[in-house]
Parts: structure tokens; C-alpha cells; sequence
């Protein structure tokens, strides 16, 4: 669970990144679409902080976040495989592997016990 916990934290500050590189950039006066870019930076920074919730929430044990991180990841496969043709490998190549070790954190049998509660896991 604490793996798939870091890669994840480590998409939210790639988006993180993402999202100050695009801010600086307007800053600079290099944006030729000022409002537009701010936007996205501010979406990027917005879903940055929601990965970084579930993510702690994985940690502690809720099970409302592995929904939020699967979906993620499904998003993220579906947006690497779409634009192949147009990202660099490597690009292509962390969207659509990084969600995988991801994914199979999330939902092998030693991970699924770790959000369901000692008593309900007991039958008591």
C-alpha cells in the first residue's frame, strides 16, 4: 500500500511541477493564452492536491480512496495510450506503466485486507 501510496505522491508533484512551470511561464509573459493557462494550472494543482489526499487516505486506511486512485490511473493509461503517436517514448512509456504497479497495489488480497476493519475482517 505504501508503494503504490509514493508512486502516486509522486504523480501529484509531477502535476505539481507541471503547474508551476505553467505559472512561471505566464508570469514571463511567454503564455500566449494567458487565461486558458492559468486555468489548467490551477486544474493541475487541484488534482495534484486531491492524489495527494487519497493517496494519505490510502495509507490510513480508507477505502474511499482507492476508488479516486484506480480511476486515476484508468485515466492516465486511457491519456498514454491515445497520444502514442504524438509524446516522446518515455512520456508514453510512464503514462501507461506507472498506473500498472499502481493498480496491482491497490488490488491484491494483501492490500484489500488493509481497508477493511479488524472486526469485519474477523466476522465478529
Amino acid at each position: 500500500m505504501r508503494l503504490a501510496a509514493l508512486l502516486v505522491l509522486v504523480e501529484a508533484a509531477a502535476l505539481a511541477a507541471l503547474a508551476v512551470s505553467m505559472l512561471i511561464e505566464v508570469i514571463l509573459g511567454d503564455s500566449t493564452l494567458v487565461g486558458p493557462t492559468v486555468v489548467m494550472a490551477l486544474m493541475f494543482l487541484g488534482a495534484g492536491a486531491i492524489l495527494g489526499v487519497a493517496a494519505r487516505a490510502a495509507v490510513a486506511g480508507r477505502r474511499w480512496s482507492r476508488g479516486v486512485l484506480i480511476t486515476w490511473q484508468l485515466l492516465m493509461v486511457a491519456v498514454g495510450l491515445s497520444l502514442m503517436t504524438t509524446l516522446a517514448w518515455w512520456v508514453t512509456l510512464l503514462l501507461v506503466g506507472l498506473p500498472i504497479p499502481i493498480v496491482v497495489c491497490l488490488v491484491v488480497s494483501s492490500s484489500t485486507t488493509w481497508f477493511v476493519p479488524d472486526d469485519a475482517a474477523t466476522g465478529a
